[in-house]
């Protein structure tokens, strides 16, 4: 019956074909590919006048009225600089001030970061046995780019005028960025405390960096100035310094994660060789990450779960280059890392064992080499912590993943579905807990105690976000949000379940930095200089920075 219905839509596809004329009765032809669907051919693409010409690639096609054209003639027709990522299949083109980016067999299309969906999905079309075309939906790309598109029906010809760039209307978003940005000279306010257990670092006005243990009164780190981020570990520390440079100290070297071969383990900060123009550091339980201003990102110290993103557990005493994707932030959990590519695709790698990776149905525990996430795009900036990891969409949305203790994770946007259907994102592990081995994007919710229900709707001001062991926050227009089992919000909030929801911190204003820490703790910078430790039902004022 399959055979028969074929036949008669290509009967009747071929009836509508000969009654064209001119160029169409001529040249139009049809077919019926292996999946069915009627392939249209004989079409011209004209632009500016003169037809194009497809020698050596697969000639336009007309598939369900949309006509695809080959990618880099059309990129190339159109002055566009083309780059095609294979790991992603991921083709994306930039042209006075506009950045188009689609991906093979994906509907979404992204044009200077702002998301569309398309009628008819880029794909691979077969030119030859040795040779496949990159077949781009032509109306869809070319208006991207503000060109004047017409379908020609007499002569079954798609005709381009292109814009000059002067009249071309002021794009509402900048670019996608290219490369990553550049250190400024200012301490970096939300690097500029860090928390690892009892211990706290600081960085004060005058860029020297200061470590309290246990609430002890703070030490200053001797041989450190101008500090413009600060990171711990385990048992070591790093400084960025604003000249682009990293300073390490620590009680061990265990696995190399001071960065350096050298025998200082008294906390005597010392430099860490190769590394300049960094302009972000992270650190997890004992390794650590640079990147740098040209989006090169450095990984050194313990590597027995991939952590070091090289394709090996073999640990490394001084940094190595991770991989040759160039990156424009990037973050260090316990045991992985989260970086975002400069076209904003989120990479991960290293254990994996709770969710954390966010890449799916990945059964591995860790993962040595960096592999994308395929579920989120225009990303800006990641996060990571203990055993989740979160990003800020462009439009500053929250995504987070891996395992959620007492609902740091949060709530999204669809219900949370807890059975065997294989769209259900959330699984258990070997304690109990559910883990979400898939990005689920952040809601800022309310508990009504009469409807005995939650309300809000997507958070979309987030600036930052700090994850925790147990707890996330997030800092979105000035406001400080938390959830999980983090300092008690209200009242209301006396089941476990409740800890989903993200609720307004409060009993501070004027926040400007967030940092988690163990369990229920919670730090907040505020503008004043002042550093609070956050717990149940209690602020403390702790240290001023100034």
């Amino acid at each position: 019956m399959k055979s028969i219905s074929k036949l008669i839509c290509l009967f009747l596809t071929m009836s509508i074909f000969i009654t064209m004329s001119g160029y169409a009765a001529q040249n139009h032809t049809a077919y019926i590919n292996e999946n069915g669907e009627v392939i249209e051919t004989g079409i011209d693409i004209i632009v500016d006048g003169a037809a194009l010409d497809f020698s050596g690639v697969h000639e336009p096609v007309i598939i369900d009225g949309r006509t695809l054209i080959p990618m880099r003639k059309l990129f190339e027709t159109l002055n566009a600089e083309v780059s095609w990522d294979e790991n992603e299949q991921s083709i994306t083109a930039s042209s006075n001030g506009t950045t188009v980016k689609l991906f093979i067999d994906n509907s979404v299309m992204y044009v200077n970061g702002v998301s569309t969906v398309l009628d008819t999905a880029p794909r691979l079309m077969k030119y030859n046995d040795n040779f496949d075309t990159t077949m781009v939906p032509v109306r869809a790309v070319s208006e991207s780019f503000s060109c004047d598109v017409n379908w020609d029906e007499e002569n079954y010809s798609v005709i381009i005028t292109t814009i000059p760039t002067e009249t071309t209307a002021p794009q509402t978003k900048p670019p996608i960025a290219t490369g990553a940005p550049n250190i400024s000279d200012k301490i970096q306010t939300q690097n500029r405390v860090d928390v690892y257990g009892e211990n706290i670092a600081f960085i004060k006005d005058d860029g020297s960096v200061w470590v309290s243990s246990n609430g002890e009164t703070p030490v200053k780190i001797s041989g450190i100035e101008n500090a413009a981020a600060v990171e711990l570990g385990r048992n070591f520390g790093y400084a960025l310094l604003q000249n682009g440079t990293v300073y390490s100290w620590g009680t061990s070297n265990d696995y190399g994660q001071l960065g350096r071969n050298d025998s200082m383990l008294d906390n005597t900060p010392g430099l860490i060789d190769g590394l300049k123009d960094i302009i972000k550091i992270g650190s997890g339980t004992y390794f650590g990450i640079a990147l740098s201003s040209d989006g090169t990102l450095y990984t050194w110290g313990r590597n027995d779960k991939g952590q070091l993103g090289n394709g090996t557990t073999t640990d490394s005493t001084v940094p190595v280059s991770v991989s040759e994707t160039k990156f424009k932030d990037a973050a260090a959990g316990s045991g992985h890392v989260a970086a975002v590519s400069t076209n904003g695709t989120v990479y991960t790698w290293g254990e994996n064992g709770e969710g954390q990776l966010g890449r799916g149905s990945e059964s591995s525990k860790y993962l040595t080499s960096p592999g994308y996430i395929k579920t989120m795009y225009d990303i800006e900036s990641v996060y990571a912590g203990p055993n989740s990891s979160a990003a800020i969409r462009n439009d500053k949305s929250i995504y987070m993943w891996g395992t959620t203790y007492l609902g740091q994770l949060g709530k999204d946007e669809k219900p949370i579905i807890l059975d065997n259907n294989e769209e259900n994102l959330a699984i258990t592990d070997s304690d109990g807990y559910y883990k979400y081995d898939k990005p689920r994007r952040m809601r800022y919710c309310y508990w009504d105690i009469d409807e005995r229900d939650y309300k809000g709707g997507i958070i979309t001001t987030a600036e930052t976000v700090s994850c925790g062991e147990y707890q996330t926050a997030a800092l979105c227009g000035g406001k400080l949000y938390m959830w999980g089992d983090s300092p008690k919000l209200s009242p209301k909030l006396d089941s476990q379940f409740e800890h989903f929801c993200a609720q307004e911190y409060t009993s501070l204003s004027g926040i400007i930095g967030i940092y988690a820490g163990d369990q229920k703790t919670m730090y907040a910078l505020d503008n004043n200089g002042t550093l609070w430790k956050l717990t149940y039902n209690e602020k403390q004022e702790l240290f001023n920075l100034n």
